[in-house]
C-alpha cells in the first residue's frame, strides 16, 4: 500500500464538506434500498418461524447493527482514503478519475480491477432491492396483468440502457430525481422512528410526506429551470446551507396536522 499517511488540507470547512457529502450521498441509494430491504428482511424473519414481536424486533435490530457497521466500515475507509490522497479535486475533475487515482495509489496496477469488482458487488445489493421492488410495484398496480417477472425484465433492460452512459451523465440526470425522492424517504423514516409508537393516526404522516414531496418538487424544478427567485427562497430557509431546508417545515406540518386532527 502506497497511500499517503498525512491528511491533506484542501481548505474546505465542515459545513461545505457536510453539505457536499450529504447531497451527493443520495447517489448511493443506500436509504432507498434500506427501506425496501427492511420489508424483505421482515418477511424472511417471519418465514423462518420467528413470529413473536420480541423475536422479530431483536433480529431486526441485530440486522440493522450489522448493516450499519458494514456501511461505517466501507464509507469510513473511503473517507480516509479520500482525505489522505494527494489528488487535487476541482470542478473539472471527474468522480471516477478521483476513484481511479486513489485505487492506483493504494493498490498499484491491479487497483482498477479490484475497485471494479468491489463496486460491482456494492451495487448488486441495491440493484436487487430496487429491481425486486419495481417488479412488485408493476404487478400490484396492474392487478396482476403485468407479471412480476415482466416488471423485473423491464427494469433490468432500462437500467442496462442507462448504465451505458458515463458516470457523470448518470449523476446529472439522477441527481434531480434523487433530490426529489430522498427528502420524502428520509422524512417518512424520521416520522416513523420518532412518532411511530405515539401517533397512530394516518393523517399527520400522509400530509407531512405530501408536503415534503411538493416542497421538494418546487425547488427541484426551480434548480432544473435555473430560477433565481426559487433559489433565493430556498437559501433563505433554515438549514438550507446543509441542503436539508425541507426538514423543519416537514416536521412543522406533521406537528400541526397532529394537533389539529388530535383535537377532533
Amino acid at each position: 500500500m502506497n497511500a499517503p499517511k498525512g491528511l491533506t488540507d484542501n481548505g474546505v470547512g465542515f459545513r461545505e464538506a457536510f453539505t457536499f457529502g450529504f447531497s451527493t450521498g443520495y447517489l448511493t441509494l443506500d436509504v432507498l434500498s434500506g427501506v425496501i430491504f427492511s420489508g424483505l428482511i421482515i418477511s424472511a424473519i417471519i418465514q423462518k418461524g420467528y413470529s413473536s414481536e420480541r423475536q422479530k424486533r431483536e433480529i431486526t435490530i441485530l440486522s440493522g447493527i450489522i448493516a450499519a457497521g458494514c456501511l461505517i466500515f466501507i464509507y469510513g475507509g473511503l473517507l480516509y482514503l479520500g482525505a489522505t490522497s494527494d489528488v487535487v479535486a476541482g470542478e473539472n475533475v471527474k468522480y471516477i478519475d478521483i476513484l481511479k487515482h486513489i485505487a492506483h495509489n493504494g493498490l498499484g496496477s491491479y487497483g482498477a480491477v479490484i475497485i471494479s469488482v468491489a463496486v460491482a458487488f456494492a451495487c448488486l445489493t441495491t440493484a436487487v432491492a430496487i429491481v425486486s421492488a419495481m417488479g412488485a410495484i408493476f404487478e400490484t398496480l396492474s392487478h396482476g396483468r403485468i407479471p412480476y417477472r415482466w416488471g423485473v425484465w423491464a427494469c433490468c433492460i432500462v437500467s442496462f440502457v442507462l448504465s451505458i452512459q458515463s458516470v457523470d451523465e448518470i449523476i446529472h440526470y439522477a441527481g434531480y430525481i434523487l433530490d426529489f425522492v430522498y427528502p420524502i424517504t428520509i422524512a417518512l423514516t424520521l416520522f416513523m422512528l420518532l412518532f411511530g409508537k405515539r401517533v397512530k393516526a394516518k393523517a399527520p404522516y400522509i400530509i407531512g410526506v405530501s408536503f415534503t414531496a411538493v416542497f421538494s418538487a418546487i425547488f427541484v424544478i426551480g434548480n432544473l429551470v435555473g430560477s433565481e427567485t426559487l433559489k433565493s427562497v430556498q437559501m433563505s430557509l433554515p438549514l438550507a446551507q446543509y441542503h436539508i431546508e425541507w426538514l423543519l417545515p416537514a416536521f412543522a406540518v406533521f406537528g400541526i396536522t397532529y394537533l389539529v386532527t388530535n383535537d377532533k
